[in-house]
Order: C-alpha cells, then sequence, then structure tokens
C-alpha cells in the first residue's frame, strides 16, 4: 500500500482524492499496488469539501508523517 498526503484538497487536490478513492480496484490492478490518499493539507478547514480523508492547515503533519509514501502539491491560486 502507498499512503499519499495531498497538499491543496481543493477543485483539483479533492478530485484526486474521490478518484483514487472511486477507482481503487482498477487503480490496484494496473499499478499493482493500493494507492491510498491518506491526508490532505487546506488552507480553511471551515470551508466544505466532498473528500473521506483527514484534513489539517498544518503542511508539517504532511511531510513529517513517517507512514506517507508520496506527497504531491497540487495548490492552486496565489
Amino acid at each position: 500500500m502507498l499512503r499519499v498526503g495531498i497538499i491543496g484538497v481543493g477543485t483539483v487536490g479533492a478530485s484526486v482524492a474521490n478518484i483514487l478513492r472511486d477507482n481503487k480496484n482498477i487503480i490496484t490492478a494496473r499499478a499493482g499496488v493500493e494507492i491510498v490518499p491518506h491526508i490532505g493539507v487546506v488552507s480553511n478547514l471551515d470551508k466544505k469539501r466532498d473528500v473521506s480523508i483527514k484534513l489539517t492547515t498544518d503542511i508539517n503533519e504532511v511531510l513529517e508523517d513517517d507512514s506517507i509514501d508520496i506527497v504531491v502539491e497540487l495548490m492552486g491560486g496565489i
């Protein structure tokens, strides 16, 4: 299993998390390993997001988590 940390869970980041969740079986079959979105970094925890992963405003929760195998940066805006 590969655990993914997503920095920037806006439109694109939420879509990536949901695609990984919704297409888990297909992705696992093609990649040979399960890829699981684990945690996401956002700028505002009060904003409604359609994701089922833990969200945080602290980027260090992702960067310092030894259980995370891959970090993707999907921040938009400025």
